[in-house]
């Protein structure tokens, strides 16, 4: 009686070290298992974020990409530069002035008024100088460019000095300002016109911000070969809200949103 007892425990042990075994065994499995899954799930990843990458890369690449307008004959998109003189009849509707005592398109009034005391409001002031030019204006600027040329430059011809002074200042009817939808700006730290104007507060706010009112600067730096006009820093032209918005955050010109480049 005694023997079987101790047999059956015996029995009882074995079996519960089978189970433990067991048990241990399962565990490992299932240990091995979970890895095998986890470095197998770790490529997928990689090719799903290799996968993002190239999709924003892709965007990144085709950043310049925009939208062109359903109505280039739109009033805030007339084009006036060497290639498409607007005549010496062209006038806005109605002219107003500004609190600067400058003229412009009563058009673009509140959006000026509006993006001026915004920036100011943040600490960087601007205030136009120029805007709307008459023809004829234009014509006295632009003379009086040409003479400069040749005093400086005795060498040069009529033709050739016209050529070069129509780099500064515009042919006459080829001028943004007779559409009295450009700005010439300055501020407290900046007064002059000239490229220093970049380093003003206002230049700053202005990339930044002029988009959003309407206006683009209208003659970017590395873009002379479209523009054929110099850089200017302090040029801004009011072309609506849209237009401003694909040709500022795009890095376009004009000539490029309404497919004149020539």
């Amino acid at each position: 009686m005694a023997r079987r007892k101790k047999l059956k425990l015996r029995m009882d042990r074995i079996i519960l070290v089978l189970l433990i075994f067991v048990t241990i065994v399962c565990m490992i499995i299932l240990g091995i298992y979970s890895l095998i899954k986890t470095l197998t799930r770790e490529p997928k990843d990689d090719v799903k974020s290799q996968s993002s990458s190239v999709v924003s890369s892709e965007v990144t690449s085709q950043g310049n990409a925009f939208t062109p307008p359903k109505d280039t004959s739109a009033w805030e998109l007339i084009l006036a530069n060497p290639s498409n003189n607007i005549g010496q009849d062209y006038a806005p509707p109605e002219i107003v002035t500004t609190n600067e005592g400058v003229e412009m398109d009563s058009r673009i009034l509140e959006a000026y008024n509006k993006m001026a005391e915004d920036a100011s409001n943040a600490g960087a002031p601007f205030w136009a100088t120029s805007a709307y030019r008459s023809y004829q204006l234009q014509v006295d600027l632009f003379e009086k460019q040409v003479q400069q040329v040749l005093s400086e430059k005795p060498e040069l011809t009529e033709e050739q000095a016209k050529q070069e002074a129509g780099t500064v200042v515009a042919v006459p009817g080829t001028s943004e300002h007779q559409t009295g939808l450009a700005i010439d700006v300055v501020s407290n730290e900046y007064t002059s016109l000239d490229e220093n104007f970049e380093t003003s507060k206002a230049f700053q706010w202005l990339q930044q911000n002029c988009y959003k009112y309407g206006f683009i600067l209208r003659f970017p730096k590395g873009k002379e070969d479209i523009t054929k006009i110099i850089y200017e820093p302090w040029h801004y032209r009011y072309v609506g809200v849209e237009a401003a918005t694909e040709i500022m955050t795009k890095g376009i010109t004009l000539e490029e949103y309404l497919g004149k480049v020539e």
